[in-house]
């Protein structure tokens, strides 16, 4: 069985955020009216009512069991990220200090029964709007059992019409996403209120967000570039799923492909519409880069545009890729025209995750298995074996001393390599941290060109001081990142676990310092007489200072390197007058200190 075909076994859901005309994936609002809204509102009220005029219904609680309390508490409130997730089951991502409207199935005081929980506008006058609007972000991960939400309509304020439905089963995402919706039909009504309800289907859901509401006339010419690319999107065994990775091994890159998902939220259709893309590496231009345009696009029709830029990432550090978009029309709202990100060129790391545990995924006491897919489009790279954070987490924590195992899977989720492993106190992240522990298999892989790889980690289960959870970090899109239950089941999770490959021999984690982005190697020759050559490897330009210590702690060389820049570095050194003996080197940067052992033998 091909490997497209298993990975479509994991297909509980179909991502459909691209192919959406009136969806497209964004956690910023962008505008897209002409005039003094309507109405306007992102919910920064500072507490945890709604604001003024906008209503709720009441929902009930619920015990353990599912069991009706016969206490009722409002269904939406208003919060920050951290206040929606402090059940420990909804991350949405988000701009600190920022605040929003959200129903949270499964944090205090719910568990709740929210078969139909509604936020809803005051009244408002469309008498003099003509091609009236609503625009919003929305945010829904389809995880736990999540039901549809919608979008409904009312003149009199009893009789409801759907306007716009997205099922969980095709429009979950692990992003906001901002959403239009027309209201063309209720031009010149006096009296209108707009309802966004959301179900959680009767399970153990997550939970549902709103920000950002503007009501209003749109404006005629206005593109949005709604997401950044920079990765293939040509690889038939993801059916059109575009992994981005945070930190990939320099020896995995290849010529680059990037480019934007552009949506028309003006009325006009847009002609000729191009992406531009420039690529840095280092903060040094790699080249500009135009994609060939779109005859048209119309109003509210989303298209992934992409570049095949042909360069590619040749030294370590960072890359920026910084995409625009642009049509034959005047754009009225330019200010949503441009975006960019980055990803880190490593020596010997494959990193998916945002390196800062959000959740942490496990399965009780029954056995579990936490994955990340990885594209190997280079061959004769070699996997040694993986990072893995452990998760603290506020029930279940994992326990030091529990005996695991790691595991790469292939495409078809078939073991090929593996080893067990007893999870060490230091490889456990609280919510914030990135604690990993490195991991080698027994024996190494060598991997083809094209293959689809996964990161496992695989606990068996067992009693509740053997628990193991894994910390998840960053989103995930769906197909990508997955979980398998104790009956054998796989499921996709829109959460990234934060499992990296590692592609080079270490022996532990002082070799890499994931949070700080330095790698220290051992001097060579060791032992040595006189001279040796340390290298090390910044991922960002740093000021370097080198020391070195006898074992009484006594510092016997200490060199300011000054300023150094991204990428491998060497510092050749000296030790005569030093008499033999054993003695430690270590790196100081504005960032972290990292020590090794070296010998001297006169």
């Amino acid at each position: 069985m091909g490997a497209s075909a298993q990975l479509s076994q994991a297909h509980l859901h179909t991502d459909k955020a691209q192919s959406d005309p009136m969806v497209s994936p964004k956690a910023t609002f962008k505008p897209i009216f002409k005039n003094v809204p309507v109405l306007e509102e992102d919910f920064q009220t500072g507490v945890p009512g709604l604001p003024a005029g906008w209503e709720t219904n009441d929902v009930e609680q619920l015990d353990a069991s599912g069991n009706p309390l016969g206490t009722f508490v409002p269904g939406f409130v208003t919060g920050d990220a951290d206040a929606a997730n402090n059940g420990g089951f909804l991350p949405i991502p988000d701009i600190a200090g920022n605040t929003f409207a959200y129903a949270n199935d499964d944090g205090p005081p719910c568990d709740c029964d929210m078969i139909d929980v509604y936020l809803q506008t005051p009244m408002m006058d469309f008498t003099d709007v003509t091609n009236a609007a609503v625009t919003f972000n929305g945010y829904q991960d389809g995880n736990y059992g999540s039901g549809d939400w919608t979008v409904l309509v009312s003149t009199d304020g009893t009789t409801w019409t759907e306007e716009f439905l997205s099922t969980a089963a095709d429009d979950a995402s692990p992003e906001w996403r901002e959403i239009v919706v027309t209201l063309f039909d209720y031009d010149g009504e006096s009296q209108v209120w707009i309802r966004f309800q959301w179900s959680d289907a009767g399970s153990w859901a997550s939970g549902f967000a709103i920000d950002n509401v503007v009501v209003d006339a749109i404006l005629e010419n206005n593109l949005s570039l709604q997401e950044v690319f920079s990765a293939d999107p040509n690889n038939p065994d993801l059916e059109n799923v575009v992994i981005e990775y945070t930190q990939v091994p320099l020896e995995q890159a290849v010529p680059m492909w990037v480019g934007g998902a552009v949506t028309n939220n003006g009325i006009q259709t847009q002609t000729n519409v191009v992406v531009n893309a420039e690529l840095f590496l280092n903060g040094t231009s790699q080249g500009t880069f135009t994609s060939d345009p779109i005859a048209s696009l119309d109003f509210g029709q989303t298209d992934s545009i992409f570049i095949e830029t042909g360069w590619t990432p040749d030294d370590l550090g960072e890359v920026e890729v910084a995409i625009s978009t642009a049509s034959d029309q005047v754009d009225e709202d330019p200010s949503n025209n441009a975006d960019s990100e980055s990803f880190m060129i490593t020596e010997d790391i494959y990193a998916r995750d945002q390196n800062s545990a959000a959740l942490f995924q496990s399965n009780g006491d029954l056995e579990f298995r936490s994955a990340n897919l990885y594209e190997m489009p280079v061959a004769g790279t070699v996997i040694y074996g993986v990072a893995v954070a452990f998760g603290a987490g506020l029930t279940n924590p994992t326990q030091p001393g529990t005996i695991t195992e790691v595991e790469l899977l292939n495409g078809d989720f078939e073991f090929l390599v593996g080893a067990e492993y007893e999870v060490q106190a230091g490889d456990i992240s609280e919510t914030g941290e990135a604690n990993f522990g490195y991991i080698p298999f027994e024996d190494t892989y060598e991997v083809s060109a094209g293959e689809l790889v996964l990161g496992s980690v695989h606990h068996f289960g067992g009693t509740s001081d053997e628990n193991v959870r894994v910390a998840l970090s960053g989103q995930s899109i769906p197909q990508t990142s997955f979980f398998q239950d104790e009956l054998g089941e796989w499921f996709y999770t829109t959460n990234t676990p934060m499992i990296r490959l590692v592609t080079s021999e270490i022996t532990s984690l002082e070799d890499l310092d994931f949070e700080s982005g330095i790698k220290l190697l051992q001097n060579y020759p060791n032992p040595f007489a006189n001279n040796t050559v340390i290298e090390y490897q910044l991922q960002q330009a740093d000021d370097v200072l080198m020391q070195v210590i006898d074992m009484d702690g006594k510092i016997v060389h200490s060199e300011d390197l000054g300023t150094k820049n991204a990428g491998p570095n060497k510092w050749f050194f000296n030790l005569d007058g030093i008499a033999s003996g054993i003695y430690t080197y270590s790196l100081t940067t504005s960032n972290a200190t990292i020590t090794k052992k070296m010998v001297v033998n006169k």
